[in-house]
């Protein structure tokens, strides 16, 4: 009996010891989240009703006019991808940039849709289709224009902001 509580009593030191040798140095400021990206294996689901019929030199950064604010469009053979990116302005992380990626889309010949991933208890939907600007090139802001409707839904308040959009495709060089 003896034997067993040194065995017992001599485990709990060994194990003791093992997690204070193994455990990491915590540090305790607040770590900002890494943003997640396409390598990390994001999924969108696709559907294609129509075949794409937006040009493909369409895709690009769809800029909101506030700096750090966009919308990536990537079209691949056919299929739409891409993020928003937004700065939050939420009271606990004012001024971090967020990325909302699209978790869902739709090809429907001129129109796309989209939804993304939700962030914070929000997410945000769009349907619109892309058309000519008044640029001369894509060399220059607006060549191609984002058209349509973008909704923020916040599960929150379980409320919906609904805002038409008419983005320029920022100039390519």
């Amino acid at each position: 009996m003896i034997a067993r509580c040194l065995i017992y009593a001599g485990a709990l030191l060994c194990l003791a010891g093992s997690f204070e040798a193994s455990a990491p140095a915590q540090d305790p400021t607040l770590q900002r989240r890494k943003a997640a990206s396409p390598d990390d294996q994001i999924k969108t689901i696709t559907e294609v009703k129509a075949p794409l019929n937006i040009p493909t030199d369409a895709g690009g950064e769809y800029v909101f006019g506030k700096p750090g604010e966009f919308i990536e469009i990537i079209f691949e053979a056919g299929v739409l991808h891409g993020y928003m990116s937004r700065v939050s302005d939420a009271e606990n992380d004012r001024g971090a940039p967020l990325t909302y990626y699209f978790s869902r889309t739709t090809v429907d010949g001129t129109r796309i849709r989209f939804k993304t991933y939700l962030i914070h208890g929000a997410w945000y939907s769009f349907e619109g289709t892309i058309v000519q600007g008044s640029a001369k090139s894509l060399a220059e802001d607006g060549f191609y224009r984002l058209v349509g409707s973008l909704v923020l839904h916040d599960e929150g308040t379980n409320s919906e902001q609904h805002r038409n959009l008419n983005l320029k495709l920022s100039r390519r060089m």
